[in-house]
């Protein structure tokens, strides 16, 4: 406001502005007040605004779907993943989310629970599927109020998990084809094992071929058991394992290995008896002979083998020792790389 206004404003209570009486300092007073007020109401209008216009801002920019809806169930606001999603010819809002929900719509439950008087403060989210465009969805439900108006509504919030559940379903596929077709495999393995231990004639008392078959019965009962779990997925195999008779099993199913290139296999073990570790015993067993059977591999004939064992703050270690050919030193940095050799 510049002089010439204020001069103008002041001329209408008295002609003469630069001579006031009390009288007129009264109205000026008045006047100055409702300026005031005036000033601030358009400040507070303007902040109001601009939260307003950040909000739009916000609510569109966010990619999960969001409607907000009053107790009627009358759509009052939609961000733009929202009018895409409901792929409306118009403007949804104003219009009421039964025009939008079909029988087969993610939204067909909102309607449904709208259809409730007594709806708790508190709505949990619900998982839906649209077989009609194939969306998993899921719908988080929430109560909003206005005190001042005794007004209020509900907030929907869809996040599309289509992609996730998709990748969960062909897991699960895949899971049922890869078990049916290894079963048939170990099961054929398995039998003509045990019609061999069968047929077998009376062996010398140094022969390998018992210690084959049994390897060969342990290997199966290890592969029948990784299909099985493969049909218990996310399912835990803990359990308490005597490491002493862990490490016995694993040097007995390597020790043919070692024979067949002249290798010395020794164990050095302090652990006291018993002592237990919790762990999945088939996993840890297979991780051992990985361990063992690589020093073997890498060793050359007539070498040695020394596994190691012993307890140490609370922790099992467990230590292959070889005379093999080693890793060069600019190898070691890629040691747990997956998949390199």
């Amino acid at each position: 406001v510049d002089e010439e206004q204020v001069l103008a404003v002041l001329t209408l209570v008295h002609p003469d502005p630069y001579h006031f009486d009390e009288h007129h300092l009264r109205l000026m007073t008045i006047v100055a007040n409702q300026a005031t007020v005036a000033l601030r109401n358009a400040q507070l209008f303007n902040q109001i605004q601009t939260k307003q216009r950040q909000l739009e801002i916000v609510l569109h920019a966010i990619p999960d779907i969001l409607l907000v809806l009053d107790d009627t169930g009358q759509i009052l606001l939609v961000n733009e993943a929202a009018e895409n999603f409901l792929e409306a010819s118009e403007n949804p809002v104003g219009q009421h989310i039964s025009v939008f929900s079909g029988a087969d719509h993610v939204l067909a439950p909102v309607t449904r629970i709208l259809a409730h008087a007594d709806l708790p403060q508190k709505l949990r989210a619900y998982e839906e599927r649209s077989e009609r465009t194939g969306q998993d969805m899921i719908v988080t439900m929430s109560r909003w109020e206005n005190p001042l108006h005794s007004t209020g509504g509900y907030v929907l919030l869809l996040h599309d998990v289509t992609t996730l559940r998709d990748l969960h379903r062909f897991k699960d596929e895949m899971l049922k084809i890869v078990s049916h077709d290894l079963r048939s495999p170990v099961a054929l393995i398995i039998s003509a094992r045990d019609m061999l231990e069968y047929d077998l004639p009376e062996l010398e008392a140094d022969s390998m071929i018992p210690d084959y078959l049994r390897i060969i019965k342990q290997s199966t009962d290890r592969m029948q058991g990784l299909i099985d779990d493969l049909l218990r997925a996310e399912t835990s195999n803990q359990q308490q394992v005597d490491p002493g008779e862990l490490i016995e099993n694993v040097l007995a199913n390597m020790q043919p290995l070692a024979t067949r290139k002249q290798q010395s296999l020794e164990s050095i073990l302090k652990l006291a008896s018993p002592s237990w570790i919790v762990v999945d015993p088939m996993l840890i067993r297979e991780a051992m002979e990985n361990y063992v059977s690589n020093a073997i591999k890498y060793t050359l004939d007539k070498g040695q083998i020394t596994v190691r064992a012993y307890l140490e703050d609370q922790r099992f270690n467990f230590v292959v020792e070889d005379t093999g050919i080693g890793i060069a030193p600019e190898y070691l940095p890629h040691l747990f790389e997956p998949y390199y050799q």
